[in-house]
């Protein structure tokens, strides 16, 4: 488990919490204590877009199904 600063970016805290329980299916709700709800979307969508989530998609990290 990673040791995250509580002043460490939004990017490092999602990725820390994440890495601590791999196997967990993770909502936007889950990082609610993060920061706002709209920065969490898109640091998520950013960590999917990168790949940098494994197995997961935009749309089940955003809890939005993507429109193109």
């Amino acid at each position: 488990m990673s040791i995250v600063e509580p002043n460490a970016d939004l990017r490092s805290r999602l990725l820390a919490r994440i890495e601590s329980k791999p196997d967990e299916v993770w909502t936007p709700g889950d990082f609610a204590d993060l920061g706002a709800r709209a920065a969490v979307d898109k640091t998520l969508q950013r960590l999917a877009a990168a790949g940098s989530c494994a197995g997961s998609t935009e749309a089940s990290m955003t809890g939005r199904a993507r429109t193109t």
